[in-house]
């Protein structure tokens, strides 16, 4: 009887439409086989699946169909098909905000069967029951759309991106219109104000953007989600190498200053002694020494003088690492350091 009251075309393009976006979804799906989208990928598929053989099923008169007592039909295939697909996109919105946990989801699937249940009994019963069952499915429906609302919103959040932003809120509002509009559907289908076929075309319609725009906005903002994420995450490992190799410059140059620091200290020893023994020559301690001889002997007590004052300057230069340099101000006899440079330089 139902299918003299709906005409086989709307069941067909139906097909057509959810047919064509299942190839799509599944030749998607193909290119993300080895990437950690692939789950944003096969839940659409999941879900136009679904849609697809809900009306090859009743195209073929083979799906699920009852009278209600009340005398009103009830296509028992159609809350199948929803009972399967609400969960599934509750689950790819909760794929997309991470802070909404398992036990949120799990909530939300239930108020979402406790509706579709409740609703579907109340299509096939009359009287007062049928009214309790009425309310009952329509604030279930409460718990879903806030749970919507804040997966949506988070996601939103979530992604940089402008144009993945502008989608979000297209899905966002979409499926706040999509939810009252299947509600309203029911409504005038139990009132008895639309036909059959009336309900059955708005149903179609309601599916079309549920399933197809809604699922595929969410997959469009999912990979901007997971792209997001994967930047961050980047991100922050870039700046942890950075830091760890800053930290390994920074122990470098602590092991050289102390490395320089130490030879220094052995340095000047002989040095001192190099010093001391030349000053002694020159004071006349090894006899009276030839004017050339004591000219390189003079020579040598200058450079190690200067070697000595290159190692203390190396010195200061740790101390003030440690700010732990005094500075002092001292008269420089440029006549004296002109001869020294020359008597260092005449033998080059």
């Amino acid at each position: 009887m139902w299918r003299d009251q709906v005409p086989a075309i709307l069941y067909e393009r139906s097909m057509a439409v959810f047919g064509a976006a299942l190839v799509i979804d599944i030749l998607n799906s193909l290119f993300e086989l080895r990437s950690t989208k692939l789950d944003f990928a096969l839940l659409p598929c999941f879900i136009k699946g679904m849609a697809t053989t809900t009306n090859v099923l009743l195209r073929g008169g083979r799906g699920a169909v009852v009278l209600g007592t009340g005398g009103r039909i009830c296509v028992l295939q159609r809350y199948i098909c929803w009972m399967h697909t609400t969960p599934t996109i509750l689950l790819l919105l909760r794929l997309m905000a991470p802070t909404l946990g398992n036990g949120q989801l799990l909530w939300a699937v239930a108020w979402d069967e406790i509706m579709l249940v409740s609703g579907a009994a109340a299509t096939l019963t009359k009287g007062p029951v049928s009214v309790i069952l009425a309310v009952v499915s329509h604030l279930a429906c409460v718990p879903v759309l806030l749970y919507l609302h804040r997966g949506l919103k988070e996601a939103s959040g979530a992604i940089a991106a402008n144009a993945a932003k502008s989608a979000t809120a297209v899905t966002y509002y979409l499926i706040l219109v999509m939810w009252l509009a299947f509600g309203a559907v029911w409504d005038l289908g139990a009132l008895g104000w639309i036909s059959l076929e009336t309900e059955e075309a708005l149903n179609l319609v309601c599916d079309f953007c549920a399933k197809i725009v809604f699922s595929s906005s969410l997959m469009l903002s999912s990979f901007k989600t997971v792209e997001t994420r994967r930047e961050g995450v980047m991100r922050q490992i870039e700046q942890g190498n950075k830091q760890t190799l800053v930290d390994e410059m920074k122990n470098i140059i602590e092991q050289k200053g102390r490395f320089m620091s130490s030879v220094s200290h052995e340095l000047r020893t002989p040095l001192n002694g190099i010093i001391g023994i030349s000053e002694g020559m020159l004071s006349g301690c090894c006899g009276t020494l030839p004017d050339v001889v004591r000219r390189q002997v003079y020579i040598i007590r200058t450079s190690g003088a200067r070697l000595l004052a290159l190692i203390n300057d190396v010195m200061d230069a740790a101390a003030l690492r440690h700010n732990r340099l005094v500075l002092a101000r001292a008269r420089v006899a440029l006549r004296a350091l002109a001869g020294d440079v020359v008597d260092l330089t005449r033998s080059l």
